[in-house]
């Protein structure tokens, strides 16, 4: 049965290497086991991304220009597709069934585990920078904080553009304003 909301174990901040070695080692990987993505692991990797932070919670993980905190987190595997509520640590199920070949787009890859990085442009009022500008540059730094927790515990990761996001618009119902980035295709390294 599939669960419908998928509390998450508390994050562990001591876990893995420091971040120089997490950022020496830190490589793309397109060739992953076949083995699910563990919930501690996950719980990390999307706490690292864009968990609160802070003794109020109220701040982010990953830096947000004027701290608009518009990127979604969702979350495709073998179940369905998930949102991730960084105020709780929890998975909501958006969708059942499995969705991630939406992610891959024209490559041959396949990956256990699919983050997407969704901008909500309509939360971003910037004078100095345009729309896409900043919500390129939250999605990198969240797709950034992915990929270096990744590396600080042996997890493999790519983080790719390519996906199908006409598909994934319908999928999700996304609103106009909301716009996939970034995609990061996670997995158990062979």
């Amino acid at each position: 049965m599939i669960k419908k909301t998928i509390k998450l174990d508390i994050i562990d901040i001591t876990e893995g290497y420091n971040v120089m070695e997490s950022i020496s080692m830190r490589e793309s990987f397109r060739d992953f086991r076949d083995e699910e993505i563990g919930t501690k692991d996950l719980a990390d990797i999307l706490w690292a991304a864009n968990g609160k932070v802070g003794k109020n919670k109220k701040r982010i993980a990953a830096p947000s220009s004027h701290n608009v905190q518009e990127i979604t987190v969702y979350v495709f595997n073998k179940d369905g597709v998930y949102k991730y509520n960084n105020d709780e640590h929890l998975l909501l199920l958006v969708i059942e069934g499995d969705n991630r070949e939406l992610l891959y787009g024209s490559q041959s890859i396949s990956a256990p585990l699919g983050i997407l990085i969704v901008s909500d442009y309509t939360k971003i009022n910037s004078k100095s920078l345009s729309i896409e500008q900043v919500a390129a540059l939250d999605a990198g730094i969240v797709t950034e904080n992915i990929a270096l927790f990744c590396s600080s515990i042996n997890i493999g990761n790519v983080t790719r553009m390519t996906m199908n996001k006409s598909e994934i618009i319908k999928l999700l119902k996304l609103p106009e304003g909301q716009v996939p980035l970034i995609n990061n295709l996670v997995g158990y390294i062979r």
